[in-house]
């Protein structure tokens, strides 16, 4: 090997394998050079050959990532555990936030993309497919993608600097950092972040940690650089110019009527029980009740309260008042606003007596895949036969919550 090569690929290899400043780095690595060169001078000067001084004195070294470790630890400092700390902190929020508005610079892009398809198929095929509610699917999926490319981003950048910054070789830094951040990842994704969540997007969602994970294993020296003004202003040019096409190729929808069918309510809603009288019912709670329920969203649980003055003689006639909570179909109601595979009520409340004061409340826990629920008020007459007492009553709630809500929710956990 040519005079010096030698040395400079033990030196090469000695500034990879510090894990130190520019600065500090290259002061090691000229003293480091200076000293070589001192060792080889002294071996030369007693009849040594430069080559084989050359090799003696970077034996006398050992190896250069051994070196390397030495060099730094002589550095290291307490203060530096907490400078690791803080680079973390830093990294975190500084590829956090360009990751997070590069993947819903994506996401925006692939929706126009998408709207522009459906505008141009509905040209076709009529608008029956733009009157389709696509916002329980992307309201909560899109999120699920964005934290997923955050994850993924922060882990992918973090380990070079926090391993600079503790004066640690990235090897023993990536155990404590793939601890941590999959904990914090996993606290944060789980039960930090609400969406009306389905169950495609709560998976996704509980993947987050994993991509951390993996963008730790792939990480990379540098940084995602910070988008360019030049960038900057092309993407939001593709929002104004994608929203305008959208527009101006979608049109109006048109509205079909449909026409409604006649059905009987007794038999609509024979599981809960017939109607005593649909017109007059002995029970009439008033519309605009301060105790109703408000509309959602969020992840409940749903208190609702109902009270009215019964007529005379009711408490003769009728056992066993009390409140239930049905849900309803999926989506907006259109026709039926009950669930046709329901078999028993969400939730039940016993009604109580002060007098002629009947009051009842219900609790439960709304589900994430409806947004109404009927609210029924039921007794059993003096053959044994449950029936309805009251107007029907139609509570509107959209579920919203974090994936540990979702999972309770789906289970009927309160």
């Amino acid at each position: 090997m040519p005079d010096r090569q030698l040395l400079d690929a033990y030196l090469e290899r000695l500034i990879d394998s510090m894990a130190l400043p520019d600065a500090e780095r290259h002061a090691a690595v000229e003293e480091i050079a200076a000293h070589v060169d001192d060792a080889m001078a002294d071996l030369e000067g007693r009849g040594v050959p430069t080559d084989v001084a050359e090799r003696r004195a970077l034996e006398h070294l050992g190896s250069p990532e051994r070196l390397a470790d030495d060099l730094t630890a002589a550095r290291r400092q307490g203060s530096h555990a907490l400078a690791a700390v803080g680079a973390a902190l830093r990294i975190s929020i500084v590829t956090g936030l360009q990751s997070l508005f590069l993947a819903w610079a994506l996401i925006f892009v692939v929706a126009i993309t998408a709207s522009l398809a459906v505008a141009g198929v509905s040209r076709l095929f009529g608008t029956a497919i733009l009157q389709a509610d696509w916002t329980p699917v992307t309201a909560s999926l899109f999120p699920a993608v964005a934290a997923c490319a955050v994850a993924y981003g922060i882990g992918r950048t973090i380990l070079a600097p926090v391993a600079l910054a503790a004066r640690r070789p990235a090897a023993q830094v990536r155990l404590p950092l793939a601890v941590s951040g999959v904990t914090l990842t996993a606290w944060i994704a789980l039960t930090v972040v609400a969406a009306p969540y389905h169950l495609a997007a709560a998976l996704l969602m509980t993947s987050a940690p994993a991509w951390y994970l993996f963008g730790l294993l792939r990480h990379r020296a540098r940084p995602t650089p910070v988008l360019s003004s030049r960038a900057l202003v092309f993407t939001l040019a593709v929002f104004a110019i994608g929203a305008g096409l959208v527009f101006a190729v979608g049109g109006s929808p048109s509205v079909t009527s449909i026409e409604s069918e006649a059905f009987d309510p007794n038999v609509e809603y024979a599981r809960i029980g017939p109607f005593v009288d649909l017109e007059d019912p002995p029970l009439g709670f008033i519309v605009h009740d301060a105790s109703k329920v408000q509309p959602g969203p969020g992840p409940g649980p749903v208190h609702i309260e109902r009270s009215a003055v019964a007529p005379p003689g009711f408490l003769d006639a009728w056992g066993d008042v009390r409140l239930e909570v049905w849900p309803g179909t999926p989506g907006r109601p259109n026709g039926s606003v009950m669930d046709s595979e329901a078999t028993e009520p969400l939730a039940t409340g016993a009604m109580t007596f002060d007098g002629r004061r009947l009051t009842g409340t219900v609790e439960f826990v709304p589900r994430p895949d409806r947004e109404h629920y009927y609210v029924a008020t039921t007794g059993i007459d003096a053959d044994g036969v449950r029936m309805q007492l009251a107007w029907p009553d139609l509570e509107w709630w959209r579920w919203e919550g974090t994936v540990v809500d979702f999972v309770r929710a789906s289970a009927g956990w309160r």
